[in-house]
């Protein structure tokens, strides 16, 4: 009975490593699926975040043209009055 289990035991060795091998290698995979999950995730608040920016660029773009018009409209004024104010 012995000799029947005499093949199987000495390739239990190798089988083993395997084994381990394998668990190392699953591990390994399931840490680069969490660091595939984070990285996706950041991606994603990343490029919402570049909206959120470019509609923040573009309400700044906006008030800045605003407000030159109204600056430039000041100087109109000043230059008038001191104008006037020479005659």
């Amino acid at each position: 009975m012995m000799q029947r289990w005499d093949p199987v035991a000495s390739t239990l060795p190798d089988v083993v490593q395997r084994l381990v091998t394998l668990r190392d290698l699953h591990e390994q995979a399931t840490r680069f699926g969490q660091v595939l999950v984070h990285l996706d995730t950041t991606q994603q608040e990343m490029a919402g975040a570049l909206k959120d920016n470019a509609v923040l660029l573009a309400e700044v773009q906006k008030t800045m043209k605003e407000n030159l018009a109204i600056v430039e409209d000041n100087f109109a004024d000043i230059d008038a009055r001191i104008k006037r104010l020479q005659k």
